[in-house]
């Protein structure tokens, strides 16, 4: 069995594709009491998408043409006995597979045996399914609120932010939204918004591109001749969001001399526009949102203790994608235009992926498709898409990205395969490569050091059909 090398250098829980490799304690060790389900996640067998199928303590053989919540689950892909899965009285979930034709998949990455923590996604052929923790019955109580339709995402940690979005919501503290770009704090901030019920608007301010001069004006205001071209009144970020909410996003980057004015208007809530002599009162709930370690740059002095000690009276902190899993499958399906749906070759490819700009990325590759009904695969340019942000997540910072016309022997310096001189050896190769890797020309592309349309150029010269290596 061959293991998808680009499923195991990011996730935070590398699955051993041998041995039985558990996930943190916490994971593992569950109370007896546990409740856990298998909840589908995807499937190309029709009406099984949602459906959950409670695990009791014991053995559970997952093959096709088994009862699954009441429904069949008829996936051609599926052997007849693929994989089992045993419960322990502590909650441990070990999965097994059972010498499966197409094999059994935990994140992305092909096992033999595994323990199966909560959040993470088991593939059997062509079905995705989540292991999802029923300790409180909480999922299946979460309401249909603005709060969930904000945040889509079946994984615990999406429910833990939505959690915590409800308790913040009525309360008047400021709240920090912590997070790496593009894992959706802007969308922690108008869930937070909405759910408040205030009467306001929702108004955003990306504090990296305010500059010194601009800043005041921009957050608070100014009158009419306050500097030179203010040839008319302004009316700042503070009374736009009068009654509603003021996102400032990316806080850290807030000039620091604005710091002190940020802090006064917070514990007055009053506002003085630039040039004015005369304070107003406002009702404004304040959210600030940055990628940065904020505790560290008030310990470097670059920002204000005080500062901080205000803006983050609630935390919420939005994990990356990339440690979300059960969410990469859902959100790729609710990008995707209605009336389409993926092929299973599509969801490995993207379960695999690093997602270096998170959610943001995920939304930017489903909209490269241009699907036209029916079961969409990834096109070349999506794949050529993923390679990038691959080699992105790949490199140290500071490292020059490499293009499609960079040096081959750049490339050809991490290449375990060399490329060899005559046709006949380069069909054997590209067979071999891709039959080892399921058919995953991205994969074989790398083991070769070449760029991935490139390659593809050469296979389709060839006429090598890729789909035909595919063994799931």
């Amino acid at each position: 069995m061959s293991v998808d090398a680009r499923c195991l250098w990011w996730h935070p829980r590398a699955v051993d594709p041998v041995r039985t490799i558990p996930g943190t304690l916490e994971d593992v060790l569950r109370p007896s009491g546990s409740t856990l389900r298998l909840r589908v996640l995807f499937s190309v067998a029709e009406g099984l998408q949602g459906a959950a199928h409670d695990l009791g303590r014991g053995e559970l053989v997952i093959g096709r043409g088994m009862s699954f919540a009441g429904k069949v689950l008829d996936d051609p892909r599926i052997s007849s006995r693929h994989v089992t899965l045993e419960s322990d009285r502590n909650g441990t979930v070990s999965v097994t597979d059972l010498g499966s034709l197409n094999g059994t998949l935990v994140d992305g990455q092909r096992i033999e045996r595994a323990v199966l923590a909560p959040g993470q996604v088991l593939r059997v052929g062509g079905t995705f399914l989540e292991l999802e923790s029923n300790d409180d019955a909480e999922s299946a109580r979460e309401p249909d609120d603005v709060v969930r339709e904000e945040l889509i995402g079946v994984s615990p940690a999406a429910r833990e932010v939505r959690d915590k979005i409800r308790n913040l919501a009525r309360v008047e503290a400021s709240v920090l939204v912590l997070g790496p770009p593009g894992a959706g704090k802007e969308r922690v901030a108008a869930a937070l918004h909405r759910a408040s019920g205030r009467k306001g608007s929702l108004v955003a301010i990306n504090c990296a591109v305010l500059t010194e001069e601009l800043a005041g004006s921009e957050l608070f205001g100014h009158v009419k001749g306050a500097f030179t071209g203010a040839a008319g009144a302004r009316v700042g970020a503070f009374r736009k969001a009068e009654r509603g909410t003021l996102l400032l996003d990316e806080i850290g980057e807030i000039p620091p001399t604005l710091q002190a004015k940020l802090l006064r208007v917070m514990e007055e809530r009053r506002v003085r526009p630039v040039g004015s002599d005369t304070d107003s009162p406002i009702d404004v709930r304040l959210i600030a949102a940055t990628n940065q370690d904020l505790p560290a740059r008030v310990r470097e002095g670059r920002f204000r203790g005080d500062l901080f000690s205000r803006i983050a009276a609630g935390v919420i902190t939005v994990p990356p994608l990339r440690e979300r899993p059960a969410d990469i499958v859902v959100l790729a399906q609710h990008f995707l235009p209605e009336g389409n749906r993926f092929h299973p070759s599509a969801i490995q490819e993207l379960l695999c992926h690093p997602w270096p700009h998170n959610v943001r990325d995920l939304r930017a590759v489903i909209s490269l498709l241009r699907p036209k009904g029916g079961v969409v695969k990834l096109n070349e340019t999506a794949m050529e898409t993923l390679e990038v942000g691959r080699r992105l997540a790949l490199e140290p910072p500071g490292t020059p990205a490499l293009t499609p016309d960079a040096s081959a022997s750049a490339r050809s310096a991490e290449a375990r395969v060399s490329w060899p001189d005559s046709e006949e050896e380069r069909v054997a190769l590209l067979e071999r490569l891709l039959g080892e890797n399921d058919g995953n020309v991205s994969a074989v592309a790398r083991l070769l050091g070449k760029h991935g349309s490139s390659l593809r150029r050469w296979i389709k010269l060839y006429g090598i059909d890729p789909d035909r290596f595919r063994r799931i």
